[in-house]
């Protein structure tokens, strides 16, 4: 009699682990935590981190499992596959403008919620699978338009990397600019030059009112300090790429003064994401992700039964929520596609500190 009780128990703690097991939402996160751009994928997995040390309480059955893009599009590709095949997670949310091209055909082929973290508006559109977290470059652009437009510069030039992430941002900010504002680009890299002194020549030899540096992370610093060496002091913007601690001190004073487009993030998270993690790295996409953190444990703690389609509404139903980045909420348009949508700032960095000079 004891015999079959104990193993009744058994049993039952059986079913009730895997009651319990089946019951945890799964979610697959793909970034870059090594290469080029490992600041920008540690950044969103501190972000994530960070979200759930602070809100446990919508944490407490549901797993993020994280996976290393090297910002690589075949290794997203593997990482989306294990994620799929292997760890059975019902979400992932991918950082990265060209890995999320990559996984965004496969995601909606699988039927598996794709969030992306990608301004390409292209990436989401007629898909039903995939939304991105944040708004699109027209977005980004159309600030730091209206910017340069407001300090009265009529003739800017733009050096940009072979990368359809900048290349949006670019294309953007022409259209936003209007036809009374000429900008074109004095030159194209590809992502592993360092050698921009034929750039820098062409700089000094016209006559533009600012420039546009439109490089990636590693290059940037590179453009400043061969400015620097060539003797051009001119007014000067770029993209996200500048909110990097660590190219601003590589820059070694050039960039004092720049402007750019980013997202936002509230004091108290800058104060309690630099005392975690020690530094503020990429700590906007920190905060993007953060905030994608909270929305998924707000929908999907102990959802661990539903079909794709039911989370694809549930992410789609968000609206008005307070974050990081501001106030948010879910919205699509024929333009901008499927997408969490933010409000804008125009920063400058002034010494070595950033400093937000404008809200949209």
């Amino acid at each position: 009699m004891r015999l079959k009780e104990s193993l009744c128990l058994v049993l039952l703690a059986w079913h009730t682990a895997a009651v319990e097991a089946d019951q945890r939402f799964r979610v697959g996160v793909i970034a870059p935590l090594s290469g080029p751009l490992a600041e920008y994928g540690l950044a969103a997995q501190n972000g994530i981190e960070l979200a759930r040390s602070q809100n446990s309480n919508i944490f407490s059955k549901i797993d993020f499992l994280y996976e290393d893009s090297q910002w690589d599009a075949k290794q997203s590709v593997s990482a989306f596959n294990k994620l799929r095949d292997i760890e059975k997670v019902q979400a992932v949310f991918n950082w990265g403008n060209p890995t999320t091209e990559a996984v965004a055909p496969i995601a909606e082929q699988s039927k598996l919620p794709l969030i992306g973290m990608t301004l390409d508006p292209s990436v989401a559109m007629g898909r039903q699978y995939v939304i991105r977290s944040t708004n699109s470059a027209g977005d980004f652009a159309a600030a730091i338009g209206h910017y340069l437009r407001s300090q009265g510069y009529k003739q800017m030039g733009v050096v940009i990397a072979a990368n359809t992430y900048v290349q949006g941002l670019f294309d953007g900010l022409k259209h936003s600019v209007g036809n009374d504002i000429s900008i074109d680009i004095i030159d194209r890299y590809n992502l592993g030059d360092q050698d921009f002194r034929a750039t820098v020549s062409k700089v000094r030899a016209r006559k533009y009112d600012a420039i546009g540096i439109f490089l990636i992370t590693g290059q940037v610093s590179s453009f400043y300090r061969q400015l620097a060496q060539q003797g051009v002091a001119l007014p000067t913007f770029g993209t996200d790429f500048f909110e990097s601690s660590t190219e601003i001190k590589m820059a070694a004073g050039g960039m004092n003064g720049s402007v750019y487009s980013h997202l936002g993030i509230t004091e108290q998270f800058r104060k309690d994401y630099t005392a975690r993690f020690k530094n503020d790295y990429q700590i906007a996409y920190a905060g993007n992700a953060y905030d994608m953190a909270v929305v998924l444990g707000s929908l999907f703690n102990r959802s661990g039964d539903l079909t794709s389609e039911q989370i694809m509404s549930k992410l789609k139903s968000v609206t008005l929520h307070k974050g990081i980045g501001g106030e948010f909420s879910f919205v699509e348009t024929p333009t901008a596609g499927p997408h969490y949508h933010f409000p804008v700032e125009i920063k400058k960095i002034i010494g070595e500190d950033i400093t937000v000079v404008a809200r949209g």
